[in-house]
């Protein structure tokens, strides 16, 4: 089952990348060129599409939270199932949960989906909130079982919490200054560049 953990991130970056060259239409811009002789009363300005693709900063943003939704949800899932933890796992519920939108939020990116805004600041704020939640809980089982509260203390729980929770606030600090709302805005229309370019 290990391996099979590996793999999933590396045919999702795989998957991405189709993905990617897909999506690129849906960033196209329109440019205004000059056709015809030089001449001011002969040429005539035409808008007309060029090339285009996600910004550098959204192409990151959407890989690291599908590579991070990849790799964290399947792991801290099988983990949960096969490890025991007597129940105490369940606080990693909500990081899980919080990654599953990240990981939405990543392929909505590339297809330029205002949604992805939305789901993108509340998997920030869910990560951040859940790294401080795992880090609490974790520190309460530890101190829960050093003074006789419960039966034993899990370190294998407090390890993964403990880099779920550094994984999370990572995730969210870096990602929340990572994405620009304005390479949201709607595409230019090709009307209204030719309006442009005769006025």
């Amino acid at each position: 089952m290990a391996p099979f953990l590996v793999l999933i991130p590396v045919f999702t970056a795989m998957i991405f990348v189709v993905v990617e060259r897909r999506t690129r239409t849906l960033w196209q811009r329109w440019e205004v060129a000059t056709v015809g002789p030089r001449s001011p009363y002969r040429s005539m300005a035409l808008a007309r599409p060029a090339a285009g693709r996600a910004p550098a900063s959204v192409r990151a943003s959407a890989l690291t939270s599908i590579l991070l939704g990849s790799a964290v949800v399947p792991g801290a899932a099988y983990a949960i199932v096969h490890m025991r933890y007597d129940g105490i796992a369940l606080s990693l519920l909500p990081e899980i949960a919080s990654t599953c939108v990240a990981w939405c939020a990543g392929w909505l990116l590339l297809a330029r989906a205002r949604v992805a805004l939305d789901l993108w600041r509340l998997s920030v704020i869910a990560s951040r909130t859940n790294a401080v939640m795992l880090v609490v809980v974790a520190v309460l089982h530890t101190v829960a079982a050093a003074i006789g509260w419960s039966d034993r203390v899990a370190p294998g729980y407090a390890c993964l919490a403990a880099g779920l929770a550094v994984v999370a606030l990572t995730r969210s600090v870096v990602q929340s200054r990572m994405v620009v709302p304005s390479a949201f805005d709607a595409p230019n229309h090709r009307s209204g560049d030719a309006d442009a370019a005769h006025a």
